[in-house]
């Protein structure tokens, strides 16, 4: 699965918006100022590859609602390209809504290489998803937000922090 990523990074405070292709474009961010180090913006690419079957998946009525619910943990690997150059391994759970086919999922990832000119690194990241209808914008089908875990940089990536 190849998806567009726009991202808006900073050397101290880092801000990362990910928006696959099916997202209906906005207007041009505008970077939060920092007070030390420097912003870097870029368009890039990733690359999604699921790792092998679910960890787990199990199908239950989660929401009392008497459809079945579908609940899986899974690990996947990214490949980024352009202004984050590197890859990330992600453990997550997704969960389906069995009603409304709402999916929503939360991941942990590691993520090792460079963001714009800086020297290679490592970093952790967070990701939440969405296909909610009532959290979209228009035309939207889904929607994912990484943000770095603060103080998690290291070499290169040491410092870095932001959404």
């Amino acid at each position: 699965m190849r998806k567009r990523v726009l991202f808006l990074l900073a050397t101290v405070s880092v801000l990362v918006l990910l928006m696959p292709a099916c997202i209906v474009p906005v207007a041009t961010p505008t970077p939060i100022p920092t007070p030390v180090g420097k912003t870097i913006s870029g368009v890039g690419d990733y690359v999604t590859i699921a790792i092998g079957d679910p960890i787990v998946s199990r199908t239950f009525d989660v929401n009392g609602d008497g459809k079945d619910d579908t609940v899986q943990t899974r690990l996947s690997a990214c490949r980024h390209y352009g202004v984050l150059e590197g890859y990330i391994v992600w453990q997550g759970t997704r969960t389906t809504d069995g009603a409304t086919g709402i999916t929503r999922a939360t991941a942990t990832g590691t993520f090792w290489g460079k963001v714009g000119d800086s020297a290679p690194g490592t970093m952790t990241l967070t990701n939440t998803s969405s296909t909610d209808p009532a959290t979209l914008p228009p035309g939207a089908t889904s929607t994912v937000r990484q943000v770095v875990v603060e103080g998690s940089g290291s070499g290169g990536l040491e410092g870095i922090s932001g959404f």
